[in-house]
Order: C-alpha cells, then structure tokens, then sequence
C-alpha cells in the first residue's frame, strides 16, 4: 500500500486528501462496526480513541504520525513485514511482545465507554472524566518510555509489570523485591527508568483501577459508619465510641474496619479481555441444552425457572449471574478458633465449567474483620455489597430459599406447624412422643453393611478423596434432587472457597493487621493475574506448562501413527523377549498388582471391539505394560489384560443405571493385548445385590477433561428468535406426598427424651398466633414463604456450604498460583 503520501506537506491537496481516505476506509473496516478507533495524528500518536469523523478531522489538521509506518491498530497486517528491521533485530519474536498498551486500552475503554481519551487532559476546560483519565496519561507515557536509553526489548511499565509479576508467583516478600531491583538498578546504564522499591513500583494498581474502601464498623457489629453515620464519632445504638485513642499522642484509630472491594469494576473486567468475555456467554451462546445432562448450574430446574420468571434478563447473555458464599476462617494458621474473620466471595456463574468456581474468577467482595465471628449481624456488613447489586439489578430482587436439613425433632415440629409430610410428624401416644424413622435412614444392620462396602471402595487416582473417611450418609438422600435443583454439586460445595482462604491465609505478614495484609496481598495478585494475560514470554497463570510435560519429540510427518503415541512408562522396567506367537497379537499400559497395595485402582480397563459380529465393549484388568522397540528409535507401547467374560447374562448383566461383570470368568485369554491408545479407564465397586464376585463398572472422566458438546457454529446466536428462553426446559412436577411413603414401618420409631421435649416447648414459644396467620421471631419466616414451602419441597443450599471441615486447607495443600485452570 502506498504511504507516501503521509509526507505531503499540502494536507488539503488531492494526493493526502485520497490517502487519508483510504486509511479512514480501511479503519473503519477494521473497527468491525464499532465508531472509535485509535487516533493515528501527530498528537494523539495512537494513545487515544476517538469517533471516526473526529479521527479524520485530526489528520487533515494535525498531520499524521510520521512514525507510524505500519498500521497495525487500524487493519493492516502486522506480519507482512519485520517490525524489527530498523533496529536490525531480524530474529524477533512477535509472541514475546507485550501488549501492556492493548491492556491500558482495554482498561480504560471497559470502564469508561464513551469517554474520549483524547480530550483527557489537553482540552482547556476539565470533563468528568479527567481525574481519571490523567493516571492513564502517565501510564501511556510509561507504556512508551524505554526502560533505558536505547532499551528496545522493554518499556518501563512493561518491565515492572513482569517482575511485580514475577515476585507474586514466586512468593517474594517486600524486602527481597528492594533488594532485586536496587541491584537491577545499578547493573542498568545510567538513565534508568526504574522505581527505587516495592512502594513505588506498586503504585499502578490504583492507577489502573485496583482499589478497595474502608469502611469503619462499630465494635458492637451494630452499624457501619457509613452513609448517613459517616460523621458519626460513637455508635447510634450502643453508643460505643468509634476510635480508639493513643495514649500521650492524641492519635485515633478506628476500632473495627470493614473492607470492601468494589463489585462493578470487577464484573466489568471479566468483559474486557475478548477471551474471558467471550466465556461470559458461554452458557447461553456455547452451552448445548439437551435436556437430558447436568453438566452446568444452566441445566438446572432453579436456572430454567428463574429466566422464565425474569425473561429481560435472561435474553442478554452478558447478565452475569453469581453465587455468593462465605465462611469464617483463622488467619494465623493454628489451630486456635480465637480468632475469626470472614471473605465473601462471589462466583460468576455464566463461565464453563473449566473456567468456573476456579481461582482466578473468584471474586472477594468483602472482607469482614476479626476477632469475633458476626453472627446474625452478617447483613450489617453486607449492605454495600447489597446496594451495588441492587443498584446493578435495579429492581432489587434477592432470592431467599430457607430450609432445614437436620433431622431432628425440631425439624419435625417445624414440619407439624407448616402442615407438611405428615408422615414425619412427631407421634404422641399418652404421655410418650415418638419420632417416627425417615424413609433414608438406616438400621443398625444396615449401617453395617453399608460401612463395610464403603471400606472397600477404591477409586482411580484424581477422582475422589478417601471415600471411608470422607462420607455423610445423613446428606446422601438429599444429593439427587438437590442436583436436579440447582445444577452439580461441584459448582455449589466449600472445597473451592476452602483451598481461596488457605490462599487468603498466606498473605498475612504482618499479624497485628492480618486484614490488612490479605487485602493488600490480594490485591497484588487481583492486578498480576489481569495484566499478566498481556504478558509474553514468561509463565503465567494463563500459560501454565503441562504437569507431565516430559519435552515429546516432534511427531514425524513420515510413518506409522502407532509409533506417535504419547506414552509414560512408571516404575521399574525389565526386558522381555517376545516369541513370534505374542508378537502377532500384541497390541498395548498399566498393573493391578500395584493396586494391591494401595487405596487407590487404577487397573480398570475397557475397549470397544467385537464379538460374533457384534459390537461390545470389552471390561477387564491391566496386567502388565510392555514396551516394544523398533529401528530407528520407535517403540509401541502395550497392555497385557485380563478380561472379564461377560458373553451372558452370567457373566455381565445391565439395568437401567448400572452395568456390573462376574470378575470369576475371563476370556481371550490368547489374546490379551491392546495399545495403550486403545483402551479407557474405569474403575470397580463390589456389587452388594448379586454377590461378591460382582463388579458394577463405573466410567471415568478424567481431570480437566469436560464431556461437553461443542455448539454448531451459526447456531444459538443472541439474535436467533427461535431461541426462546426456557425452550427446552423441563417443567418441575408437583410431588404428591400422599402417594409416596415418606418413613419407614419396619422401623420402631424413636422414643423422645424428657429433655428433647423440653426442647421442643421451647420451640413452640417461638410461634406466636395473630389474626389467624402464623408469624415466627426474628423474622425467621413469613407466611409467603410458608406457603411457597407447601407447593413445593427444596432442599436447602446451606447445608453444602456450611458442611466442612473447621478449619481451612494447610499451607502445604495449594500454591499461590496452582496451575489447574
């Protein structure tokens, strides 16, 4: 393309005059239907975005840049040709080039659309926007400053940004990163644009956005000094004073201090990288709603309910929806409950599965001080978190689900008075009160055997925890709805905000101030894991190296694929030699002898192949693993196997859940092997109803590896009419409790003691009659809801919130920075 005509000094001549034209026109080509573009002119030089009209103006006024010879921000091709030539760096890298000015773009225009960036701080008369706009001036001029003179590789903000990066993954302290970057400075040239410590090289964050308030509380948990008691110096309530005051200098210092991380620059972020924002929508534009699979909180009852209720909201698929969840945790890393401090943390629920309930999308919205925990007065410290989601929804909707799921005698009279499941009622015969048996629960005998399977449940490695010591059998009844009611269970239990606060435990360095520590220290990594999605060539979150990565070479072009596998040997190897016969059915990994001995099984096999012409799938154990050299250094990997012989119904026999196998029988056992390629894992659990020798077959997805179908493209598009909220979901039936036995009648019911009953006069003092309606304390119930409760039962989600461990995961359990995405 012909640029000469940038160096016309006659900027009103035809010549300029049909180039900016034919910019402008490529431009707005590139813009792909927005209206603001970079401005390329001799001031701006491409810091600021402007509409289109205004871009040309500038340029038959101010002239364009004569420097920008090659237009990459306006459409032009960035690799057709070397960038690089004028400084003679012919071997650069375009991957390993920054986009720390992409990131202050998107930054800036997330957060202030229809700000002009232009007009920020050279217009005479201030706009609204220039107290924030002036930050992104000195971040441009450090985008562009070269960190010493003639430094070609780095600017200033490029290279600070790297190494705050570097010292969050690695754990740095304060002191260490002053030592490294007093000795960077005085291995530099002189000119050097570096800060001189950590203090001043942090300052960005604020620039770029990253801030929390502080928000003084009464000791009392009584009210926030906020809003209409910002000025207040003592409680309104309980009258406790505000400030604590130093003895001999007069200084105060606020007793309790809230602090709160602002929800809406949060959100707009997830919406400003096109990756994340494009995983925004995903679970309305990239979800396949077959109605048949719960793979996602979208699939559930709850979700299909509520966008049909609120169809405005469910249209546009960049509404974001959030779970909130929190719990109490020691600081201090002992195991001493004398201290308790409080994250909220909100989950978006609109990202897929691989992205969701993960830690760099896990939002802390507020950090509740110590020492004690706040109780009922949670709601205190809730409401600036409340107003800006009120403010965000508009309407101010909040959805409040109270249920219970002990079973105890409370729970049963609770059930008496909201005139519910009858069958649970507690029974009174004279002067004795029985509790009748739920149809879950179990006998003593039962409880035995079923503790007895349980202790012999292995699982395959990465699948699940040490079932015997981790099982609930009270909760267990309660899963399969619950799941039908608000999606898996994954995206809802504490493991996910157990492993975040053991994250927000190792950020304290200070213990006089533990909440200022974790706040400074999550901010840090808040502002590293963002820019880092614009950093090249160092490790990232983003850029995680694979666990495993043992450096495969290269896959040859030429040759069989057979000898492409990509195969691990473990342990110990020994050589064998292969007679002819097992040579010409050798076909391919892993051994149940080592499954022996430990409380995992990884040995379970299955392939698809065929039996008299008909297609099965064949189940069986890995015996051995061989590996089979050839020239030219190849090999093939192999698995020796048993297999199960499941040609009847004696020796496999299918319902309509499971699939179980007689393990007493194998077949082919001429032909044992497969190639490691081959074969799928899955794992056995003893078969209690047909006996011992019966294994049902369970199927494995293994970690990171999501069975999920991809959208066709051009399909389930925002403008795609036939794509009615709720078109596939599935109408929750009414549950007749009169035809369905809730409890059981070969049980004897359980006799209540003299002080359960004194507990439950206890209870009734609680309900106070008043023209005829039912009023609880403590607003504890309202009659809406009572009623709401009678057409329909839903467990409640508290229970897998709050059903945990005390205290949080140890330091020794996660990094800072796990690499699981």
């Amino acid at each position: 393309m012909d640029k000469s005509w940038m160096h016309e000094t006659n900027r009103l001549g035809n010549r300029y005059a049909e180039g900016v034209k034919e910019f402008i026109s490529m431009a707005r080509n590139h813009a792909d239907g927005r209206n603001r573009i970079k401005c390329p002119c001799r001031n701006c030089t491409n810091r600021y975005y402007k509409h289109i009209d205004d871009v040309e103006d500038d340029l038959f006024l101010k002239g364009i840049d004569l420097n920008y010879t090659q237009w990459i921000f306006h459409g032009e091709d960035p690799f057709l040709q070397n960038v690089h030539t004028q400084h003679n760096n012919q071997n650069a890298n375009v991957e390993d080039t920054d986009d720390v000015e992409e990131m202050l773009d998107d930054i800036y225009m997330g957060t202030f659309p229809d700000a002009n960036m232009g007009e920020s701080s050279t217009t005479p008369n201030p706009t609204s926007n220039d107290h924030y706009a002036r930050p992104f001036d000195k971040l441009w001029e450090d985008a562009q400053r070269e960190l010493y003179p003639g430094c070609k590789k780095f600017s200033k903000l490029a290279f600070i940004v790297k190494l705050l990066h570097i010292k969050t993954i690695c754990n740095w302290s304060d002191k260490s990163f002053d030592m490294v970057i007093d000795l960077i400075k005085k291995a530099l040239p002189d000119g050097e644009s570096l800060p001189r410590s950590y203090y001043e090289a942090k300052r960005f964050r604020k620039d770029l956005g990253f801030s929390y308030e502080l928000i003084h509380a009464c000791e009392n948990d009584c009210v926030l000094f906020w809003k209409e008691y910002a000025d207040e110096e003592e409680c309104p309530k309980c009258k406790t004073s505000r400030w604590t005051y130093v003895a001999g200098t007069g200084t105060k210092i606020p007793r309790k201090v809230l602090r709160y991380f602002p929800i809406k620059p949060r959100l707009q972020r997830l919406f400003m990288s096109k990756e994340i924002a494009n995983d925004m929508k995903w679970h309305k534009n990239g979800r396949v709603d077959d109605g048949n699979s719960l793979r996602h909180p979208a699939d559930s009852i709850a979700w299909k309910e509520f966008d049909k209720e609120h169809s405005w909201f469910a249209e546009e698929s960049r509404n974001v929806r959030l779970g909130l969840a929190s719990d109490g945790f020691n600081p201090f890393g002992n195991m001493s409950t004398s201290y308790s401090m409080w994250p909220v943390v909100l989950m978006p629920y609109n990202l897929p599965p691989w992205r969701c309930m993960k830690d760099p999308y896990m939002l802390l919205s507020l950090l509740i001080p110590g020492s004690k925990a706040p109780g009922n007065e949670i709601d205190v410290y809730l409401q600036p978190l409340v107003e800006d989601l009120q403010e965000l929804w508009n309407e101010g909707t909040l959805l409040n689900i109270d249920g219970k799921t002990k079973d105890s005698a409370k729970a049963r009279k609770d059930l008496c008075h909201m005139g519910i499941r009858k069958e649970l009622h507690l029974q009174t015969n004279g002067t004795s009160t029985s509790m009748p048996h739920a149809k879950y629960t179990l006998s003593k005998a039962e409880k035995t055997k079923f503790f007895d399977w349980l202790k012999c449940v292995k699982f395959p490695d990465g699948y699940a925890s040490n079932i015997s010591r981790c099982v609930n059998t009270q909760k267990a009844v309660h899963l399969p709805r619950e799941a039908e009611l608000a999606g898996p269970v994954q995206f809802r239990w504490m493991y996910p905000i157990e492993r975040f606060m053991g994250k927000l435990k190792r950020f304290v360095r200070n213990r006089a101030h533990p909440e200022g520590s974790i706040a400074e220290g999550y901010l840090s990594v808040e502002c590293l894991t963002f820019c880092s999605m614009y950093l090249r060539g160092i490790h990232t979150r983003w850029s995680p190296e694979e666990r495993n990565n043992d450096g495969w070479q290269e896959e040859m072009s030429v040759g069989l694929s057979v000898f492409s596998q990509r195969v691990r040997p473990l342990g110990a190897a020994k050589t064998v030699r292969l007679d002819n016969k097992l040579l010409t059915k050798a076909r391919w990994f892993h051994t149940k002898d080592r499954d022996r001995t430990r409380r995992t099984q990884n040995s379970g096999i299955t392939v698809p192949g065929e039996h008299e012409s008909t297609t099965i799938n064949y189940y069986g154990e890995l015996r051995n693993i061989l590996e089979l050299h050839y020239m030219g250094r190849k090999q093939v990997y192999l698995f020796e196997c048993d297999w199960w012989d499941i040609g009847n119904r004696t020796g496999m026999q299918k319902d309509e859940h499971f699939t179980s196998v007689n393990t007493s029988r194998t077949w082919y056992e001429s032909d044992p092997f497969i190639l490691a390629c081959q074969a799928s894992q899955v794992f056995y659990l003893n078969d209690t109803k047909l006996g011992s020798s019966w294994k049902v077959v369970q199927n494995m997805s293994h970690r990171n590896i999501y069975d999920i179908p991809i959208v066709p493209e051009g399909e389930n598009e925002e403008d795609d009419e036939d794509n009615s909220v709720g078109e596939n979901a599935h109408v929750q039936q009414e549950i007749d409790e009169d035809s369905i036995s809730l409890h059981r009648d070969d049980v004897p019911a359980v006799e209540l003691e003299a002080d359960q009953l004194k507990e439950l006069i206890a209870v009734d003092e609680v309900f106070v009659e008043l023209d005829g309606s039912t009023f609880f304390n403590d607003d504890i119930s309202s009659n809406d809801e009572i009623e709401s409760d009678k057409e329909e039962e839903s467990p409640s989600n508290d229970k897998t919130n709050t059903d945990k461990e005390e205290e949080s995961p140890s330091n020794d359990e996660f990094d800072l920075f796990d690499d699981d995405m």
